[in-house]
Formats: C-alpha cells, sequence, structure tokens
C-alpha cells in the first residue's frame, strides 16, 4: 500500500513538472537605450547609453572633456579603477495560455 501511494505521489510530481514546463514562454526584452551609470560609492550618477561605454557616458554629460585629447586619458585613468554599475527598470510582458 505504501508503495503504491509513492508512485502516486512521483507520477503526480513527473506530470506537474511537465506542465510547469509546458507554460514557460520567452520574453524579448529590448536592453538597449538609457542606463544610469554610478561609480560604486554613488558620488557621481550620469545617464548613459547602451551600447556604449562610461567615458562616453561621463563625456556626454560633462562631468570630463574629451578622453581623447592630449594626455586625458592618463588624467582620467581614474575611471578605470572605478566600479560602475548600469541600472535601469526593464519591463517585460507575461504571456499565458
Amino acid at each position: 500500500m505504501a508503495i503504491k501511494i509513492e508512485i502516486l505521489v512521483f507520477l503526480l510530481n513527473i506530470a506537474t513538472s511537465y506542465v510547469t514546463l509546458i507554460r514557460c514562454d520567452v520574453v524579448d526584452v529590448n536592453l538597449g537605450g538609457t542606463w544610469i551609470v554610478t561609480n560604486a560609492n554613488k558620488s557621481i550618477s550620469v545617464h548613459g547609453n547602451v551600447p556604449g561605454n562610461v567615458h562616453t557616458a561621463l563625456y556626454k554629460n560633462g562631468t570630463i572633456k574629451d578622453p581623447y585629447f592630449r594626455f586625458n586619458d592618463v588624467k582620467y585613468r581614474w575611471i578605470a579603477y572605478d566600479n560602475w554599475t548600469y541600472t535601469r527598470t526593464l519591463e517585460g510582458v507575461i504571456i499565458f495560455f
């Protein structure tokens, strides 16, 4: 009797797992666009685009001057030594069948 109950529970687990797998959907989310770029201690926070990089975001927002002019690549080396985070709120559509 106990073996029959265990088999029944096992079969129910397989059936519910199968149904869950059928209901999984792929959601297409576009990651391009405007993001917030922030350094590790949050002292600098600017808008940046993806695709793009931190230097471009800082330059377009007026935080730094042209990083490719003369020795600015050395002057702005601190940017490479800091940790930067891109954040954005993403919206997705969930479709149920």
